[in-house]
């Protein structure tokens, strides 16, 4: 199933430039709300800024919307 496709649930995105404290308030709501946290860009880069090919991304992201409650942080 594709991700555009499933209902997304209950989900908080955070956005934000660099130094907006994105992570600062990810991990705050995280722990008011007891909801995991999803670092999407430690997610899709590996070692050495290597980027995940579409399939190996495109796998992470279904496994991350069959949650029902999360918080994403966007870099």
């Amino acid at each position: 199933m594709s991700v555009m496709n499933m209902d997304l649930g209950n989900r908080i995105m955070i956005i934000g430039s660099c130094g907006a404290d994105k992570t600062t308030l990810s991990k705050q709501l995280g722990k008011l709300l007891a909801l995991p946290i999803i670092h999407l860009d430690k997610e899709y880069w590996k070692p050495n800024w290597v980027k995940s090919s579409k399939e190996e991304w495109e796998a992470k992201q279904n496994k991350f919307v069959v949650k029902l409650h999360i918080i994403q942080q966007f870099m």
